[in-house]
């Protein structure tokens, strides 16, 4: 059975949460991060929708946020990645080649909630700002020989075309990972464009959790679209 994108992107988020275990978490605050960045009183209570994130991210806080949203979008939860995800048609496509042929494909409008997950909040800042920070060449190549080193420990568990598959993809997302600081959003937030999705990471306190937009092929849109959804979600929790 072939793994699907998000099967490959779980599996390697674990690979690279694996590849952590272990670190030194006391290093000093990222340099791109606000310095003397503080926590805002109080826990939060975000991580009480963990298990059922659309009670959170709501069609209502996605409507305010993005008023055009039509009626009648498609819904899809999962729990097990505290996800939920809104998808309506759109009127982008792609060029997928498929043996010898270019098939052209509709890129389906998309706003998601994912990842809910409550830090200790003595830590919770800190790790953060350790986690999305913008790796060196150095770091970037220590990664991905990292992936390798747990795909090789996971040999009998997966096909070697999936071993490869995932190593291609663990590599291209380390290599072109980029974090961009994003000022006043929750007590930190970065912006990820990535290869594969367009993701704003929030800790709003002692949770952190992404928002996953692709409504426009220009970037600043989705990334304007997901700072305003993330304050939605935010707002159900001052």
């Amino acid at each position: 059975m072939q793994l699907t994108k998000a099967a490959l992107w779980i599996s390697l988020a674990a690979l690279l949460t694996a590849c952590g275990d272990g670190q030194d978490t006391t290093q000093a605050p990222a340099p791109d991060s606000p310095a003397g960045q503080r926590l805002a009183s109080g826990p939060s209570c975000l991580a009480d929708f963990a298990d059922k994130p659309c009670e959170l991210l709501t069609a209502a806080r996605v409507k305010a946020a993005y008023p055009a949203l039509p009626e009648g979008v498609e819904t899809a939860e999962n729990p097990g990645l505290n996800s939920c995800e809104y998808n309506w048609p759109g009127d982008r496509t792609r060029l997928v080649k498929v043996s010898t042929f270019e098939v052209e494909t509709p890129i389906p409008n998309r706003v998601a909630i994912n990842w809910i997950r409550k830090k200790d909040a003595d830590q919770a800042l800190e790790q953060f700002q350790l986690t999305y920070r913008n790796l060196s060449d150095e770091e970037k190549a220590e990664a991905v020989a990292a992936v390798e080193a747990q795909l090789a420990k996971r040999a009998e568990d997966l096909p070697e075309d999936q071993r490869a598959l995932a190593s291609g993809l663990g590599k291209s997302l380390i290599e072109a990972s980029h974090f961009e600081p994003v000022e006043g959003v929750g007590s930190a937030a970065v912006w990820d464009g990535g290869a594969l999705v367009n993701s704003l990471k929030v800790l709003d306190r002692d949770t952190e959790f992404g928002i996953e937009v692709d409504i426009s092929a220009d970037p600043a849109q989705n990334r304007a679209l997901a700072i305003a959804v993330a304050r939605e979600v935010m707002a159900a929790c001052p």
